[in-house]
């Protein structure tokens, strides 16, 4: 999973690393604190894949999605400053997302449910691109399930939840699509 993403920011855009200057990513991968045990986190220049007690192999945390997710990370975070709280920190995640699924196309032979689901190869869907409102989340900004940084909910400010809105515009953008969203816009 790494070496593909590795290969997709050097081929499509002659990215080399995530910093474009060849630095090296140290992965940890079922790393089993209780910090990390279920999660996939980017920590200066380090990849952490937990454990997750309730993921088996070969339904774990280091899927392709996750790991260029992740990987993702560090190539926005050595390009912008974007703060990770609130909206801010939703782009980020978004952003993040959004290049998973590149990464997930560029391979070729996915499925459209595997390029535009966060988590299906661990039958675990984190977050639906197409149909962000299947997981709970919003896909319109103040719409159905937005969440207000004044409630955190232990997330920065709902950046997991807040990113499905451009993670859904990026769908619209690259398959089309139309409709009425949830402030009675049409689009």
């Amino acid at each position: 999973a790494s070496s593909v993403t590795y290969d997709f920011f050097l081929n499509e855009f002659g990215r080399n690393g995530y910093d474009g200057n060849g630095s090296l990513v140290t992965i940890y991968t079922n790393f089993g604190s209780t910090v990390y045990g279920k999660t996939a986190r980017w920590n200066n220049g380090m990849i952490i894949i937990g454990g997750g007690c309730h993921f088996v192999w070969p339904h774990h945390l280091g899927v392709l999605d996750v790991v260029a997710h992740e990987f993702a990370h560090g190539v926005t975070n050595s390009t912008a400053n974007l703060q990770y709280y609130g909206e801010p920190g939703g782009i980020c995640e978004s952003i993040s997302d959004i290049w998973a699924a590149c990464v997930e196309n560029y391979v070729g032979g996915r499925t459209h449910d595997q390029i535009w689901q966060m988590g299906e190869d661990m039958d675990n869907i984190m977050r639906n691109l197409y149909n962000p409102k299947s997981c709970g989340y919003p896909d319109t900004y103040n719409g159905l399930n937005w969440v207000d940084e004044k409630n955190p909910n232990g997330d920065f400010g709902g950046v997991h939840r807040k990113a499905n809105v451009m993670n859904y515009w990026f769908y619209l953008l690259v398959n089309g699509g139309n409709g009425v969203n949830d402030n009675n816009h049409e689009y």
